[in-house]
């Protein structure tokens, strides 16, 4: 395994640390990442210290969570979240402990974490501290919750989903006791904002292996607490289909609630928290997966819906109905590159050029016009160059004199 030069500046704050006589450790996902010889991003740092005394002693910090113990050190271009080692007492609102207490000793802090494999230490000698056999389970390739699973989901329900998500993305197992209590406890997630949700299915979806949680999803029954709809099939339907396949998470969306064979999704999709242009893409090629199945794009739908949003449809149709999708979108490929324009701006009359060569004024009929013309120089009824257009202008217009 690879140590990252991030990683190696992280121990130099340890060494800094552990100086001052205060030991601290490298602690979360980047130590499960680093044994599973994953990419490491974020490292974070724990130690006795309070958010005050790490302030005093690094010249960069930012004081991103201090109730919570949690200060952001700039160190050598990188940044690095330290918290001071802390227990919490209940949760009442199923995500925040009523209160933090900071402790001096790093294993109690370990036991307020979700999972074996996020609850383990390493300090600067990589010697590791492993109370909840972490390192085992990351072995035997399972997800366990620390300590009593249930309690876990009740502090933040939200850990259920992240269990699953964990699941997808490392090809895990959850472990027996720790599955049972997420089926027991699924029904807290309707306590959770759709925001966090959102998320956290966003980063299942996007996984490497979803189709290693379907079954747990329909077992535990959590999908019922979220804005699905009624699906006329179960969720281990999803399991012919390869989300991995898709390149976007707009395109996953669309798959999953076609696969479901949903049909109230359009409803749905206004209760997820989806950005404007987001939920705009999933409604548009939903509903072109509706009307069109399994029929190929039209040149007139290619050019509506333009080349990536045709090859995104083609994709998940492709994947829906179990089609050639590399040779399907070669065609569209094909097709969209043949247009003699790619949208009604690459038209050399504009309405202006029009109201000037016809002498009329403006009304409802130019936007006909305009559209026809659109419709007529992409099915190569008229060449898209002044003269043609002139003349092909001329001619609408003695056809529609009685109309306009």
């Amino acid at each position: 395994m690879q140590e990252t030069e991030v990683f190696e500046k992280g121990r130099k704050i340890l060494h800094i640390l552990n100086d001052l006589g205060y030991e601290s450790y490298f602690v979360g996902g980047a130590l499960r990442d680093y044994r599973l010889g994953r990419e490491i991003h974020d490292i974070d740092i724990a130690t006795p210290l309070l958010p005050d005394e790490v302030m005093r002693i690094f010249p960069k910090t930012v004081p991103i969570g201090v109730k919570h113990g949690t200060v952001l050190v700039l160190f050598e271009g990188e940044s690095f979240e330290v918290t001071t080692f802390r227990m919490e007492d209940k949760y009442d609102d199923f995500r925040h402990p009523n209160e933090v207490y900071f402790v001096k000793d790093i294993v109690l802090d370990l036991a307020r974490r979700d999972f074996t494999m996020n609850a383990m230490a390493m300090n600067q000698d990589n010697e590791w501290m492993d109370p909840y056999h972490g390192l085992h389970d990351i072995q035997r390739k399972c997800v366990r919750a620390v300590g009593d699973a249930r309690e876990r989901f009740f502090e933040d329900p939200l850990r259920i989903l992240r269990g699953y998500r964990f699941c997808a993305q490392l090809d895990f197992d959850l472990d027996v006791e720790t599955e049972m209590a997420a089926c027991e406890s699924a029904h807290f997630i309707q306590h959770i904002s759709i925001e966090r949700i959102q998320l956290e299915m966003e980063k299942l979806l996007n996984a490497a292996y979803p189709q290693a949680v379907w079954k747990m999803l329909e077992k535990s029954d959590i999908c019922s607490y979220m804005p699905f709809g009624k699906s006329e099939v179960s969720l281990y339907a999803l399991e012919e289909y390869d989300f991995t396949k898709l390149h976007s998470i707009e395109e996953k969306w669309v798959l999953l609630y076609a696969a479901l064979q949903i049909t109230t999704a359009s409803l749905q999709f206004v209760k997820w928290r989806f950005s404007n242009q987001k939920r705009k893409t999933i409604e548009r090629l939903f509903s072109v997966l509706e009307k069109k199945r399994a029929q190929n794009l039209t040149k007139s739908e290619i050019y509506t819906l333009g080349l990536a949003q045709s090859l995104a449809f083609t994709r998940i149709q492709s994947e829906l109905y179990h089609l050639d999708s590399e040779q399907r979108q070669q065609q569209i490929s094909e097709i969209w590159h043949s247009l003699p324009i790619k949208n009604r701006s690459d038209l050399l009359f504009d309405g202006k050029d029009v109201l000037l060569q016809t002498n009329q004024k403006k009304g409802p009929w130019l936007g006909v016009l305009l559209k026809q013309l659109e419709a007529a120089v992409l099915n190569g009824e008229c060449v898209n160059n002044q003269y043609e257009m002139e003349e092909w202008i001329e001619k609408w217009l003695q056809k529609s004199e009685n109309k306009y």
